[in-house]
């Protein structure tokens, strides 16, 4: 379990991400700017398939996309995501 621990520690701290912490806006810094556009289209309400076909990418592609999302903010859920984005509109 110790290692499990530190492998977790080392995660957040070369992601910035902090997994079941509060939702924090500033996180979004963390994604690139292809990342930034989809979790805008997730924080719209939008689909994996609505997303590909507003992008001209495939569904796989938005998949591979929110996998990388949800690994860098620490989340595991859409509704977090979106939530995230609502903070950073209120922030601007």
């Amino acid at each position: 379990m110790p290692a499990l621990a530190a492998a977790a520690r080392e995660a957040e701290r070369r992601t910035g991400a902090h997994p079941g912490g509060p939702p924090d806006a500033s996180r979004l810094s963390l994604l690139s700017e292809r990342e930034r556009v989809v979790t805008g289209l997730v924080g719209e309400g939008r689909t994996n398939q609505q997303i590909a076909a507003r992008l001209d990418i495939s569904v796989k592609t938005v998949e591979t996309y929110m996998s990388r999302i949800f690994k860098k903010l620490g989340m595991n859920s859409r509704t977090q995501v979106a939530h995230v984005v609502g903070l950073s509109a209120n922030i601007r």
